[in-house]
């Protein structure tokens, strides 16, 4: 049974039905794990576009003719791969990988 089964069960099913399936509290559990692990990752991902978003638009500011000088831009660039932010992004999304493994 897969694990989208299993969900669909636990969702719309009385507790016969599941004693039919074989599901029990411990399948509700680690559905609740899955969920939360899928969560993360989900954020991670997010987290990780949101700065390739960033970096795109300051490329985009650096070639437009009245956009930011290469200075701007490569300092913006330095910030997003070793500032703060980007290290805590990347600590969040290793960490969600991890717990998948």
């Amino acid at each position: 049974m897969t694990d989208l089964e299993i969900r669909w069960i636990q969702m719309v099913s009385t507790a016969e039905e599941k004693a039919m399936f074989g599901l029990n509290s411990l399948h509700d559990d680690a559905i609740l794990a899955a969920d939360a692990e899928l969560k993360r990752l989900r954020e991670a991902v997010r987290d990780l576009n949101a700065l390739i978003i960033y970096a795109q638009e300051t490329m985009a500011a650096y070639l437009v003719p009245d956009g930011i000088d290469a200075d701007q831009a490569i300092e913006r660039v330095i910030e997003l791969l070793d500032g703060p932010r980007q290290r805590e992004i990347q600590k969040a999304a290793f960490a969600a990988l991890k717990e998948t493994t």
